[in-house]
C-alpha cells in the first residue's frame, strides 16, 4: 500500500505565532519547474552567497503557485489579531523566511520517496 496522503499538515513557529498549514503536493509541471533551483539549493553551503541565490530562485519559481497548494492556514495574525493568509506571506518581504520554510516543505513532501523515480 502506498504511503501517499492527499494533504500534508505542518506547523511553524514564526514571529511569536504558532502557525498550522495544510497543503497538497506539487503537481508534475510545478515540481519540474522548481526542481533545478531546489537541486542547486541542496548543493549549496548554507549561509553562502550561492545558498541565498538558490533560495531566491526557488521562491521565484514557486511563490506564484504556492497559494493554490495551501488549503488551510491558521495561527498567523497581524498586530490587531486579524488572520494573515498565504497570499500575504508569499508577497510581503516581511514573511520571506516563513515563505521559504513553507515552500521547501511543499517541495520536499512532493518528491519521490527514496529520491528515485
Amino acid at each position: 500500500m502506498s504511503n501517499f496522503t492527499p494533504l500534508v499538515n505542518k506547523e511553524y513557529e514564526y514571529d511569536g505565532d504558532n502557525i498550522s498549514i495544510t497543503f497538497s503536493r506539487l503537481l508534475r509541471k510545478d515540481m519540474l519547474n522548481v526542481l533545478p533551483a531546489f537541486l542547486k539549493l541542496n548543493k549549496a553551503e548554507e549561509g553562502s552567497e550561492e545558498y541565498g541565490e538558490a533560495v531566491n530562485e526557488v521562491l521565484n519559481n514557486i511563490a506564484d503557485v504556492l497559494p493554490g497548494y495551501v488549503k488551510e492556514m491558521s495561527g498567523l495574525n497581524d498586530t490587531e489579531g486579524n488572520p494573515i493568509g498565504i497570499e500575504t506571506v508569499v508577497n510581503e518581504m516581511y514573511f520571506m523566511r516563513l515563505c521559504s520554510l513553507i515552500a521547501l516543505d511543499v517541495i520536499s513532501e512532493s518528491g519521490v520517496p527514496g529520491g528515485k523515480a
